[in-house]
């Protein structure tokens, strides 16, 4: 099939510093590509270097299972909080500085590796039910929970920009769901933002892909489009800055729709960021401001709001209102130190306060509801946002995650656990840590 080409990025090759594997993943015919088969698992392996020497031969999952049905370490693998399963990946290789992104597809959790090649993972058992396909990047796939959307990799220079989907439950791929002729398949700086409600909303480019690759180009045109993935039609389109040349930085850190509105994070030419709001029927530009931030590319990937309120992930911790963008709350008023980026569940907003630990705030009125106690959140991460669970809030010190009750604040327990970013899999009762060469599942009560 020509639409499944493999994207052939001009990359320097990572540092190698991975063992070789203790298992491989069975062959697969190139004909059904991503049928799953009896033979396609990955062997769980153990990285070989930093954090994770001293897991030994310890987190190997042999199959048994609790009475909730959730797998456990065996009895000669690591403790019943520390890891449940590791899959190791290529050495991160960033494009752009995009960190890697684990996708929740309903019960599997899909990721890029280093080298762009996406998988996607059993999050309850670590086993590996899609073979590497492609060369997608992070900045180039999401997922509306039931299908994953990317690029398709042109052929030859200069074609039209194709979106295509892969299905969840064996990765069977799905003809392309819209063509764009008006824009170039073989700029890399193309970037999918979200998709909601049948409607993908993404960054795309006009004019030829860069020869100093990665980066833009001066000449080429960029918009803000949404495209209609059932009727395969665009919608809308705005018009976005040029980038000069041999530029990095991608138009958007972050996108999310709610209701009617499309939440962006924007990037300007001079490294600025902005917050906007959309329609998302029209494109129209509600409001949009600056967000104090020194480093952007802390801001990747992260935007919280809920049904009301965009929560900044840089600055005091305060609500602006998705109406009209005004400060409906700021709690800085209040607590005198930093907070990290926060997240937001059943109407309240946990964050990482310095010298404090997780501080847990009304989301419609910003009043403290608790903060840490115990006196072990002096030494919390601040730029790792909590992992909220049902018992629990989960917040990261040096390679630990300690456990905090949801409802008093108290911190009950903590485990080893080495990652650069957390996410909860709620629906498999998994944390999903993602470090530079590897992704790796903890318990989430």
């Amino acid at each position: 099939d020509q639409v499944w080409r493999v994207r052939s990025y001009r990359l320097p090759p990572p540092k190698d510093t991975s063992p070789e594997p203790t298992a491989l993943p069975s062959g697969m015919s190139r004909r059904t590509l991503l049928t799953v088969g009896a033979g396609s698992a990955l062997g769980v392996t153990a990285a070989a270097a930093g954090a994770w020497t001293w897991l030994g031969r310890k987190g190997a999952n042999d199959g048994k299972t609790t009475k909730e049905g959730q797998s456990t370490p065996s009895a000669s693998a690591a403790p019943k909080w520390d890891l449940l399963w590791q899959v190791q990946l290529s050495p991160d290789v960033l494009l752009h500085g995009m960190p890697l992104t684990p996708l929740i597809l309903g019960d599997l959790v899909a990721v890029s590796d280093g080298m762009g090649s996406m998988r996607a993972i059993d999050a309850r058992s670590g086993k590996v039910t899609w073979e590497p396909f492609g060369k997608n990047r992070t900045h180039e796939v999401v997922t509306d929970g039931k299908q994953l959307y990317f690029p398709t990799a042109p052929m030859s220079d200069n074609e039209p920009l194709a979106i295509t989907a892969a299905g969840p439950s064996s990765g069977d791929l799905e003809p392309p769901v819209a063509r764009l002729k008006e824009f170039n398949e073989d700029i890399y700086e193309n970037q999918l933002l979200c998709v909601a409600d049948g409607v993908l909303y993404l960054a795309a480019g006009q004019g030829k892909g860069s020869e100093d690759y990665p980066g833009f180009t001066g000449d080429q045109s960029w918009f803000l489009l949404a495209v209609d993935v059932r009727a395969g039609k665009e919608r809308w389109r705005q018009p976005l800055p040029r980038r000069p040349d041999k530029s990095t930085r991608l138009h958007f850190l972050a996108g999310q729709v709610v209701g009617n509105r499309l939440v962006l994070m924007q990037e300007t030419n001079d490294g600025k960021v902005r917050i906007q709001v959309r329609d998302t029927r029209t494109g129209k530009l509600h409001w949009d401001q600056p967000l104090a931030v020194s480093e952007p590319d802390t801001l990747k990937g992260r935007l919280t709001v809920d049904d009301r309120y965009i929560f900044p992930s840089a600055g005091p911790l305060r609500a602006l209102r998705l109406s009209d963008g005004g400060e409906a709350w700021n709690a800085g008023d209040d607590r005198s130190g930093r907070t990290g980026p926060p997240m937001v569940k059943n109407n309240v907003v946990y964050a990482v306060e310095e010298g404090v630990g997780v501080v847990a705030v009304d989301a419609a009125t910003g009043k403290l509801r608790w903060a840490e106690k115990g006196g072990k959140g002096a030494g919390a991460d601040l730029a790792t946002p909590p992992v909220i669970g049902t018992r629990y809030v989960y917040s990261r010190s040096a390679a630990q995650l300690r456990a905090i009750d949801i409802r008093t604040g108290t911190a009950t327990q903590s485990y080893k656990a080495a990652g650069d970013r957390f996410f909860a899999h709620a629906s498999a009762g998994r944390i999903i840590a993602v470090g530079e060469a590897f992704v790796a599942a903890y318990p989430l009560q």
